[in-house]
């Protein structure tokens, strides 16, 4: 498991990411703009949004920052490692929207 974390800013608040930083985070490079960019345009305070493959909550985060305070956020994410990594970063977000996290996948049929 990776335990080192390092802390970037994104939207002029922390985010924290592992040392494997898969997305790239840290290195600077402009992750998913594009989406980003719909994201920020679309979302408006006080929306309702679903992040399904929250991973560790990038989007996540930029949904909260847009819907504001009297926003919701629902983040689905099934991996424990990036889960936790969701947690520490939705911790850091909580007081821009109400974040609820759920540690599932999400799919069109029931695991047995």
């Amino acid at each position: 498991m990776n335990t080192s974390l390092k802390e970037i800013s994104i939207g002029g608040r922390l985010f924290r990411v592992d040392d494997l930083d898969s997305l790239g985070l840290a290195s600077g490079v402009d992750f998913e703009r594009t989406e980003i960019d719909f994201v920020e345009g679309w979302v408006k305070p006080g929306d309702v949004c679903v992040d399904v493959g929250a991973n560790i909550g990038l989007f996540t985060v930029t949904m909260a920052r847009c819907a504001g305070v009297g926003g919701r956020i629902y983040a689905f994410e099934p991996d424990p490692i990036n889960f936790a990594l969701l947690e520490d970063n939705a911790s850091l977000w909580r007081d821009a929207s109400d974040i609820r996290l759920n540690r599932v996948a999400c799919g069109d049929v029931k695991k047995t």
